[in-house]
């Protein structure tokens, strides 16, 4: 697989897609890349995410859900 270098893939940081493990800090790497997130088809648990850079993108390849896993903000 090639992934352009403008692009983090969320599953290449280790985001779990299956909605069992809690993704957070790998969605969390891929956006602290400052390139656009891709995430590929699935449920990802996550929370207190913090985008780091202004007009990132966050792109859902097919149906996606974010579901917020505990307390605090998403």
């Amino acid at each position: 697989d090639y992934s352009p270098p403008v692009l983090a893939w969320a599953s290449r940081y280790g985001a779990d897609p299956t909605g069992v493990a809690d993704s957070t800090a790998a969605i969390q790497r891929a956006i602290n890349t400052g390139r656009t997130v891709l995430f590929d088809e699935g449920t990802y648990l996550a929370n207190n995410l913090t985008q780091t850079v202004d007009g990132q993108r966050l792109i859902a390849l097919g149906n996606v859900r974010i579901v917020k896993n505990a307390n605090g903000p998403l």
